[in-house]
């Protein structure tokens, strides 16, 4: 799949200190896929692997990127994090 990020996915990943192959990595081999949220109103799917996930649309577009976690994180905890 070929795949490329929106504006707002690049602002978080950089402010998060996310690669683009951290990404890749996630959607080419996620431990979990599932559909996203059906109040978004389209058919984004969501690839986790570890703490990470990534929202992509099903043509290869990178909507988001997330983490999991149960606690609150700043962006600056995010870059911190150990893959």
């Amino acid at each position: 799949m070929n795949l490329w990020p929106t504006r707002h996915a690049i602002d978080v990943m950089s402010r998060r200190g996310i690669t683009w192959a951290d990404v890749v990595r996630t959607v080419e081999r996620p431990e979990v896929t599932y559909a996203g949220s059906r109040y978004a109103g389209d058919d984004r799917i969501v690839h986790q692997a570890g703490d990470l996930a990534v929202v992509t649309t099903p043509a290869g577009c990178v909507v988001t990127v997330l983490l999991r976690t149960t606690e609150q994180w700043t962006d600056a905890d995010a870059r911190q994090r150990t893959a």
